[in-house]
């Protein structure tokens, strides 16, 4: 789920949508709009008038026109692996992890109705999480259960910086400020 302004989006698995959900009025949320987008939605990120979407059974990432949240529509899709987790978008950009390829990629979506790969990068082998602040991407891997942090300067050519140790089985990763905040279910 994602809140920017008055509405929150959130992609539901056991209809397979994305929902438009107006909550101006925290206490009474309306259902604005909906839109069908894949079988196995996992994730989604928000930056202005459109929502990127990743879906497990269509292993694609899907572009979509916010502007009207009672009528949000699909403007443009590009396959991104066989098993894509998690999104986060900056700028012009999506970043997308995948945890069968075991790759971090970059897709530029400054023309939402032809996104396009800019660069990708093998960094574990059991990414779940992605978030993404300035220059760098954090990525969780329950794999070798760390915390990656990679430089995203130039998309095309990305470049691993570091990585922290952090749990058993690390779930997601937020990042508010100085800090990222990662969920870890082998720890609890």
């Amino acid at each position: 789920m994602k809140v920017q302004g008055s509405y929150a989006y959130v992609v539901d698995k056991g209809s397979d949508d994305l929902k438009v959900i107006d909550v101006s009025d925290p206490a009474s949320p309306v259902l604005s709009g909906s839109l069908s987008v894949g079988g196995q939605p996992r994730s989604l990120a928000v930056e202005g008038s459109y929502a990127y979407v990743v879906d497990l059974s269509s292993n694609d990432l899907k572009v979509i026109d916010i502007s009207n949240p009672a009528n949000p529509v699909l403007s443009g899709s590009l396959l991104v692996g066989s098993s894509p987790r998690s999104a986060a978008v900056q700028d012009s950009y999506v970043y997308v992890v995948d945890s069968e390829l075991d790759d971090l990629k970059v897709i530029d979506v400054s023309d939402p109705a032809n996104p396009v790969l800019s660069g990708s990068l093998n960094i574990g082998a059991a990414l779940l999480s992605v978030a993404v602040q300035g220059i760098y991407a954090f990525v969780v891997d329950a794999g070798s259960e760390d915390l990656k942090v990679i430089d995203v300067t130039d998309p095309a050519n990305l470049v691993f910086s570091s990585s922290l140790s952090i749990g058993t089985y690390p779930l997601s990763v937020a990042i508010q400020g100085s800090y990222a905040y990662v969920v870890d279910s082998g720890s609890d």
